[in-house]
């Protein structure tokens, strides 16, 4: 569990976005992310402190992915079986998210307050598709958040869910009381999504989450 590898290779996306510039002659790279979606705890199970005057919730820099995919290495090493032929293609994406430059790249939350209700008013308006398996709107559409937020609720006792309404807080956008009921809810597990994902990676759900129930809890070392 201390391997900040529960990772998808799918960063590949900030490559396309550049093909599309290039392609359409558009300058201006604008982004939504979510600046209130940060989770330090993923690296600091690599033993790599936290930065809290990152000013993107992606890292980049060369030496810091160094640092970070040098930990990352070294985790992997105790796993053989994470050397396969999928690996190039999540370092590369790496790479396009973290180490390639951007041009004319702008995050539009870096000026425009993000706001839970404003946007999920907005997504009201235009009949957006939500979960079956969680009240959420945030990350819905990453099809690997359900099991790694699983597992990371089983063995650590917290999950992403946690760091974005602590965030929430700390902007007095919801009270301790607030966030606390709703990790209650959105800490369960999404099993529709559960059974989708393990499904589509060939791996069976009740002999998967058998081995993951079955791993030490790292919580409960500090009782």
């Amino acid at each position: 569990m201390r391997r900040a590898i529960l990772t998808a290779g799918d960063k590949h996306f900030f490559r396309y976005v550049n093909k599309v510039k290039e392609d359409t002659g558009i300058s201006l790279n604008l982004w939504g992310v979510n600046p209130l979606e940060v989770t330090h705890f993923k690296t600091g199970f690599l033993g790599i402190e936290p930065d809290f005057e990152r000013q993107r919730v992606y890292a980049s820099g060369k030496m810091g992915q160094l640092r970070y995919q040098g930990k990352r290495l070294q985790q992997m090493l105790k796993s053989p079986g994470y050397f396969n032929s999928s690996l190039w293609d999540t370092w590369s994406g790496e790479y396009f998210r973290s180490a390639a430059k951007k041009s004319d790249y702008f995050h539009v939350f870096d000026y425009w307050q993000w706001s839970e209700k404003e946007i999920n008013s907005l997504l009201a308006d235009y009949d957006w598709e939500l979960a079956t398996d969680t009240p959420t709107t945030w990350r819905i559409g990453d099809g690997t958040a359900g099991i790694y937020n699983y597992i990371y609720y089983t063995l650590a006792g917290f999950t992403e869910h946690d760091t974005f309404r602590s965030n929430q807080v700390r902007e007095g956008e919801l009270t301790r009381e607030q966030a606390l009921q709703l990790v209650e809810v959105e800490n369960a597990p999404c099993h529709d999504n559960l059974r989708w994902y393990l499904a589509s990676t060939g791996f069976d759900f009740v002999d998967t989450i058998k081995r993951i129930n079955a791993m030490p809890r790292l919580h409960e070392k500090l009782y």
